[in-house]
């Protein structure tokens, strides 16, 4: 009996494991929560669960799912908190998490596993973890600031007055804050949560918490304020620690006086910290370090810190171990307990600005004067790292230009004009001699591709200078390169203009400005998400729209602000972003959240733009934003963003479940098209409004053009191209606009000449004058660093790669290959990491045929418009489609319609 007995069960298990090798092909990767990998910033009741497939299986998906959540890594298996059980379902992007209330502050565990297409049940996933973050109403910090050390008579004078050169070096010194504290041994895991309205950098025992500058991110500190977390367990130990926080002024305290009236920020107030440390033992013994009066200040060799301006840094005033528990405390005082920013405290969950690029100088010049010049050959956001030597005193001033003049000096006059009579891009270090010294600036940020670097006398040995280019960390998703090598520096300016306007919220210039303009984020939108992980980033940024709606639907143009640009510089073509970013997101991801958080405000701008709308046209705000020549009406281009409102409005309303705004904003919708039509199609002309090429894509672009003449308009607007001999003639909507139309009508190859064209006006015409960038204005005579015209990128995606959301399904979780044909291209490839992973399309013209390589991950399908008319002329891996088992869904446009389930695919066909 006990021979059957063994027998059965060594069967058993045999069966059980070849089972289990038989879904061994499918491996369970990049597990997610929330779309962050690990995070401990959770405050949602429900997290988003998602993992991806890789299989080499042509066909693979997954048919069912398992979910387990537990506290220990060990345990998760063993004894879960939550065990979802088998789950029949596809679905491996953003399951939500179903077990008990979580609780705050605790790390939770999880693993996944699936079944495979043929019902093969995969080994769990390796565990990763996510963590609640903590109930700010439960906190034991209190606010504090440096204490009132400084000469405020010449503190007052100087806050209040310009900077306007050498006789300001006083300035404002920055405090540097500490607490000593003591622990036990055997600490299991350490969290800190600090909130520092302005920048901050978190120090324990002499070590930087992190990589993170700049850091939080701006918010109007009125409504909200943000704090980060981290997981600090390793830089603690048993005993004397310390903990130190340097405090910069960023958005919080701007001193600047320029156009927009920061410096009256209602929030405006001196650098503050809220700070709390949870450490837990190994016998779950608990204890907590926060700020209090017990915490103690000192001035700190940040002299002088603003945005726009620069920072100066005076390193004989360095502290010696002064975030170490040895330091000497004698010259530090209490701090004093403020009442800080009145605004919510909330977590930062987007990722945080870093540096993401060091550069070396490609060249450098000598003045007449003795200053030197770097180039670093690429225009960035960012500022220099230098290591110097030379004697104690000696100072270096480093000013940052996107260009130079004739003399070779750096020439700011194109980005200088609107802070009154100061210095303005211009950092300073001074030298505490004694050996090589190294140094960036830490609380600024400036805009250039040249520094000319200068001293007070002497010039030290200055040993090298870098350039640190920096952003909001997110992931490059998107990659695309083609034949045409003017469009692959477009490709590259673009991604870098979105990068350099991107930290810590998107906005228009990284040097000028700074500001969060909402039109060129909303026309940079879809760019960005076809090339970065930028979903986070932007759902931190509506949070800040959010904020600063008013109550009768009105939003400013720049977000956030001090209370600027409710009245000028704002309207449907800038303030739509509240419409368009969500959706555009929502699209990309498939996250239905972002338009459950949104929705009441995208509602509210609708409605507030029918409010300013006499007989639904909407004739207000700023429209088609420096053009070329012509000048479309506004009423036309913000009537269209009316219309795209309206009908978006109504889609989310649908997704949503809420069938009364959805009928109620397709009826809207239905009016404003009507009246549209009305108001500016003349039928004599067959044009809408001045027949300017942005009227006509703009009307093409958001489908309102009757059917009936879509095919009469589309070819007004290919007249009106060649009428400017093939060049663009628009503003920054008429820029994102057209190259779609055109594709839309059978002329990409019309819309990629007019991008690449090499004189003026044209993006290749940008590079032919030496652009690295994307440029405020066609001709170069403003800022040389903007991404308001930056939509082509995402056009190259579609267009020359194929690759496509599908309208009716987000996510890419069903998406479309559909290249266009061009004369001049030869060859084309993109990729794109979506939430199930790479998909990927890849052609060129080899020996007379068309060669098309396809990667559709597991777990999506796509859709594939081959360009040949007739399915014999087709062949992938060198048989025939139907051998190959391709189901062919019909012939629409003259192209092969397949339908291709997951995996690789090499197409051949005769040349297109």
């Amino acid at each position: 009996m006990k021979k059957l007995l063994s027998a059965f069960c060594a069967l058993v298990a045999s069966l059980s494991i070849c089972c289990i090798a038989q879904a061994q092909d499918i491996r369970l990767y990049d597990l997610r929560c929330n779309s962050a990998t690990n995070p401990v910033t959770i405050d949602d009741a429900h997290p988003a669960l998602s993992w991806k497939i890789a299989s080499t299986a042509r066909g693979e998906k997954q048919t069912a799912y398992q979910i387990v959540v537990g506290l220990t890594e060990n345990d998760v298996e063993r004894s879960p908190v939550w065990n979802s059980g088998k789950v029949m379902s596809e679905q491996s992007v953003l399951v939500p998490y179903g077990g008990p209330a979580l609780e705050n502050g605790k790390r939770y565990f999880w693993k996944v596993k699936v079944w495979d297409r043929n019902g093969k049940e995969t080994l769990y996933s390796a565990a990763q973890f996510w963590e609640m973050t903590v109930n700010t109403q439960d906190f034991m910090a209190a606010w504090i600031s440096a204490p009132a050390v400084f000469d405020f008579q010449k503190l007052n004078r100087h806050r209040y007055a310009m900077i306007k050169g050498e006789t300001h070096d006083f300035l404002e010194p920055m405090p540097l804050l500490r607490k000593k504290f003591d622990l036990k041994q055997n600490v299991a895991k350490a969290t800190v949560y600090v909130a520092a309205p302005g920048f901050f950098e978190l120090f324990i025992n002499g070590k930087k918490v992190s990589d993170d500058i700049l850091n939080p991110a701006f918010t109007n500190y009125d409504k909200t304020v943000l704090f980060s977390t981290y997981d600090v367990t390793t830089f603690l130990k048993g005993g004397a620690n310390a903990m130190g926080v340097m405090l910069g002024n960023g958005w919080y305290n701007s001193t600047s006086k320029e156009v927009w009236g920061f410096d009256k920020a209602p929030w405006r107030n001196l650098p503050a910290l809220k700070l709390q440390l949870e450490i837990t033992y190994d016998n779950a013994e608990k204890q907590i370090v926060a700020t209090d009066a017990s915490w103690l200040a000192t001035t700190g060799p940040t002299l002088f810190t603003a945005l726009r301006q620069g920072e100066y840094y005076d390193a004989r005033l360095e502290v010696p171990r002064w975030s170490e528990a040895e330091a000497d405390e004698k010259n530090w005082q209490p701090v004093r307990r403020v009442a800080g920013p009145i605004g919510t405290l909330r977590s930062q969950k987007q990722p945080p600005v870093q540096v993401t690029q060091v550069l070396d100088a490609v060249k450098s010049q000598r003045l007449a004067n003795g200053h030197i010049v770097y180039d670093f050959g690429q225009n960035m956001a960012g500022f220099v790292s230098l290591n110097v030597a030379g004697k104690a005193g000696s100072r270096l001033q480093f000013k940052y230009a996107e260009k130079v003049d004739a003399n070779g000096a750096a020439d700011q006059s194109n980005i200088n004009n609107l802070l009154a009579d100061s210095l303005f891009q211009v950092d300073r270090y001074t030298l505490k001699g004694g050996g090589d010294e190294q140094w960036s600036p830490r609380f600024v940020y400036h805009g250039f591709r040249y520094v000319e670097v200068w001293a007070d006398g002497e010039l030290p040995q200055l040993k090298s200078i870098q350039a640190k280019a920096i952003s909001t960390s997110f992931e490059s998703v998107g990659d695309f390169t083609c034949s045409d090598e003017v469009v692959n520096k477009i490709q590259q300016a673009t991604r870098w203009s979105y990068r350099n306007n991107f930290v810590g919220f998107p906005t228009d210039c990284p040097q000028r400005e700074k500001n969060g303009w909402t039109g060129d984020a909303q026309l940079a939108c879809e760019g960005g998400l076809s090339n970065f992980n930028a979903a986070t980033a932007y759902q931190k940024w509506l949070g800040d729209i959010r904020d600063e709606q008013q109550p009768d639907g009105n939003l400013p143009g720049i977000i956030p602000t001090p209370g600027w640009g409710y009245y000028w510089g704002n309207g449907p073509a800038w303030d739509i972003a509240c419409i368009v970013i969500p959706w555009t997101t929502y699209r990309y991801t498939g996250d239905r959240r972002i338009l459950q958080d949104n929705f009441t405000t995208m509602k509210k701008y609708v409605d507030y733009m029918h409010t300013r709308s006499p007989e639904l046209i909407a004739d207000f705000g700023l429209g088609d934003w420096i053009p070329v020549e012509t000048e479309t009406p506004v009423g036309v281009t913000s009537t269209g963003y009316f219309y795209y409102g309206a009908t978006t409005v109504a889609k989310a309303a649908g997704l949503l479940g809420n069938t009364a705004d959805q009928q109620a904003y397709q009826a809207l919708a239905a009016k404003i098209k009507e009246a549209f039509h009305k108001k500016y199609y003349n039928p004599k002309t067959q044009t809408y409004a001045n027949g300017s090429q942005t009227a006509l894509s703009t009307a093409l672009f958001h489908g309102l053009v009757p059917d009936n003449l879509v095919n009469t308009v589309r070819k007004k607007l290919v007249q009106a191209v060649h009428l400017k001999n093939d060049h663009i003639d628009t503003g920054i909507l008429g820029a994102r606009y057209m190259p779609h139309a055109l594709t839309d009508a059978g002329e990409a190859n019309l819309a990629l000449k007019v991008i690449t064209q090499t004189t003026y006006p044209s993006w290749g015409y940008w590079l032919s004058k030496g652009a690295t960038t994307q440029w405020e204005d066609w001709e170069g005579e403003w800022s040389l660093n903007h991404i308001m015209f930056g939509d082509m990128s995402s056009w190259f995606y579609k267009a020359l790669t194929g690759i496509r959301l599908d309208n009716n399904v987000p996510g890419f979780k069903h998406f479309i290959i559909k290249t266009e044909h061009t004369e001049t291209l030869q060859w084309a490839k993109g990729k794109y990491e979506s939430a199930y992973g790479t998909l990927s399309s890849e052609w060129k013209n080899e020996n007379g045929r068309f060669v098309h390589d396809i990667e559709v991950p597991a777990n999506t399908t796509a859709t594939y418009y081959a360009p040949t008319g007739k399915a014999a002329n087709l062949k992938e891996s060198g048989k025939t489609i139907a051998s190959q088992g391709i189901r062919i869904a019909g012939t629409e446009q003259g192209r092969v319609v397949l339908e291709l389930e997951a995996g690789k695919y090499h197409f051949e066909m005769a040349g297109n």
